[in-house]
């Protein structure tokens, strides 16, 4: 029982501290100019103090050594009372005081980095680092030897950065710092680290007693001050809790509650380094440009979650309400791993995941979009890819791999003895046999843009031919070759035939998923699931104008209504026209064949002109531009500009 009244007064006596001190603050920071003007980036209206971080970091500060010294019931940590508690102290205030300056004066990014890498620096030789990672697959830890430096470093900066990024809604970045703080306090408790749970209870309840004046509407904001100390503790305090676990997930723990300012940073780099990509049209992506692809990353923008969230309608309440509710089902998770075992542990990491990638569709980021509409697929239309010596690279690498995969699971099959030495000469004799019969069949003279069925077929004699070769020079070699057997043979038929096929299939696989997610701006409908509606289909998928969208199929046999061609739906015959209009948007009817019903054809065409719908056919003509003199006289039809299909091209027409 007294250990819970301590526990609640560590928790008050830093809330009261808090909320005595933010009014003096708000004055002080209207006396020295700590002002946060509005402009088109933020989402406040009008100007506000930024200095909030004094407050909380000060009472932080003043609580922790009035407890300390008035109660010494509580466990306060060594690395508290000792050296690395004073090196700590000092990297603190040094953070505080780059925040001030920043809040008053405006420091340079480049500046404000190079000083948190310094500080973090100072922690790391404090004794606060990541020296090794629990084994999942042992009872020890796996050492970072000389990368440990470099991971504390990159936490460090990386968690204080993050809380500084989310600080853009009145009460988000201090509110999602307290429900971490309290997730860490449980988790700390639970590893017997009572030390490290004071502190996190301490700087919470500092927190708290903040968000009084800082939740909508606010009256004052956290500032550099407050973004950039809150994530520092945050970091160096899931820091020393995670070396403490014995858990095999133990470094993901913290990374699980700071789910969101460092799930926001991560996309909020994805997206700009996306941008760059894209069309270079704004002004920010002008700036961009001139920096860089990489230098676009660190740009703000209107981009973040809480931005979106905004965008999409919600009030700054809600929208930080809703955070809440995301960042309490995080800590939740973090927890939950921490008392779970192993396998319990990764259904937790899975289902975290998972709803954190339905989330991200969610907010229908523009950049993240391009992914589903091709930002891969340009790199097929690079030259090298289609050059003869790129083909070859690939199919050397992909020969080496298939044999030396058949002759690993063979033996891992047959519980045979380690590889031997004379395998590498096996794998070169194979290689060099099976290359000379794919430059002697032809293989490079096809192309991989255009790889169909066809050259599939091709490829796959070729690759029945190397193999047989390989086992006949084999068989004909007077000395026995200890890795050649008929199943190993076998193996690397099919793993050589999947890799080969498979890498020039790659393109047009690609291209069919790219093209399906594409969004035009005019839904059509095709009539006819049949050859020549498949046909339509890829046409329309291949065409590079982004005019039209395909929504589906409509046929009249009720064997293939459900049913689905090439991912698209055949939803019905000519009778559902008028609902699938009006459910789907569906602006265009196309025929697809001149083989259609009189009776049916009429009845499409009226229900076409009353909904408006454009109709189109889809029309095939092999025009003769020019053909043998009869009498003198050219008997073929003269070329005619302004035609709709001319020489053998495929155009929808009206």
């Amino acid at each position: 029982m007294n250990t819970i009244f301590h526990l609640a007064i560590a928790f008050a006596v830093p809330l009261m501290f808090t909320l005595a001190l933010t009014p003096a603050v708000i004055r002080l920071a209207h006396l020295v100019g700590a002002i946060d003007h509005p402009n088109a980036r933020k989402a406040h209206t009008v100007a506000m103090p930024r200095l909030g971080g004094v407050a909380v970091s000060a009472a932080f500060g003043i609580s922790l050594l009035l407890l300390y010294y008035l109660d010494n019931v509580l466990a306060f940590p060594s690395w508290v009372e000792g050296p690395p508690g004073i090196m700590l102290g000092i990297a603190m205030i040094m953070v505080v005081l780059l925040g001030v300056w920043d809040d008053i004066r405006q420091i340079r990014p480049s500046q404000k980095f190079l000083v948190q890498l310094l500080l973090a620096s100072l922690v790391y030789a404090a004794g606060f680092h990541v020296s090794g990672i629990t084994d999942p697959f042992g009872d020890g830890k796996l050492n970072l030897g000389a990368w440990d430096y470099l991971v504390t470093v990159f936490w460090i900066v990386g968690v204080t950065n993050a809380i500084n990024l989310i600080d853009g809604l009145d009460g988000l970045a201090t509110g999602v710092s307290g429900i971490a703080l309290l997730t860490m306090f449980p988790i700390a408790l639970l590893q017997n680290d009572a030390g490290t749970a004071v502190v996190a209870l301490i700087l919470a309840g500092a927190v708290f007693g903040f968000l009084r004046y800082n939740f909508n509407p606010a009256r004052v904001f956290l500032g550099d001050s407050g973004s950039l100390f809150l994530g520092f503790m945050l970091a160096v305090l899931s820091l020393q809790s995670s070396t403490k676990s014995t858990t095999a997930f133990a470094i993901l723990v913290p990374m699980v509650a700071l789910g969101l300012p460092i799930m926001d940073t991560l996309l909020s780099m994805a997206r700009r380094l996306l941008r760059s990509f894209m069309h270079h049209g704004s002004t920010h992506q002008q700036e961009g440009k001139k920096k860089g692809r990489w230098g676009a990353m660190f740009l703000p923008d209107r981009g973040h979650i809480h931005h979106q969230l905004l965008a999409r309608g919600f009030s700054q309440r809600r929208v930080v309400l809703l955070l809440y509710t995301v960042s309490c089902c995080l800590g939740i998770g973090a927890f939950a791993i921490t008392i779970a075992n192993n396998a319990e542990a990764s259904i937790i990491l899975l289902v975290v995941g998972i709803a954190l990638v339905v989330g991200v569709r969610q907010l229908r980021y523009r950049e993240i979009a391009v992914l589903r509409n091709g930002v891969f697929l340009p790199l097929f239309d690079l030259r090298l890819l289609n050059r003869n010596v790129f083909q070859v690279f690939l199919d050397i690498v992909f020969m080496i791999f298939s044999y030396g995969a058949a002759h690993v699971i063979h033996d891992a099959v047959g519980h045979a003895n380690d590889i031997q030495r004379d395998l590498v000469l096996t794998v070169a004799l194979v290689c060099l046999v099976q290359f000379v019969v794919f430059w002697m069949r032809g293989t490079y003279r096809f192309t991989m843009r255009q790889f169909g069925l066809p050259e599939a077929l091709a490829l796959t004699k070729t690759v029945i031919l190397a193999v047989t070769l390989c086992g006949i020079a084999f068989a004909l070699i007077p000395t026995k070759i200890e890795h050649v057997d008929l199943t190993t043979l076998m193996l690397d038929f099919y793993i050589l035939l999947t890799c080969t096929i498979g890498s020039r299939f790659s393109f047009r696989v690609l291209h069919h998923f790219f093209r399906k997610g594409r969004s035009g701006t005019r839904k059509v409908l095709i009539y006819g699931a049949d050859r020549e509606g498949a046909f339509a289909l890829q046409r329309m998928l291949d065409s590079d104008a982004e005019y039209f969208s395909p929504a589906g199929f409509m046929d009249d046999r009720p064997s293939m209504e459900g049913r689905y061609v090439n991912g698209y739906q055949v939803f019905g015959g000519h009778w559902i026209l008028e609902r699938l209009v009006r459910s789907r948007g569906i602006h265009e009817l196309l025929l697809s064949s001149d083989d259609i019903k009189p009776e049916i054809l009429r009845r499409l065409l009226a229900k076409s002109q009353s909904l408006g719908l454009t109709v189109r056919r889809l029309n095939i003509r092999f025009d003769e531009v020019l053909s043998p003199k009869v009498d003198g006289v050219f008997a073929g039809m003269p070329f005619r500009v302004g035609e709709e299909s001319v020489n053998g091209r495929i155009h929808l027409r009206h």
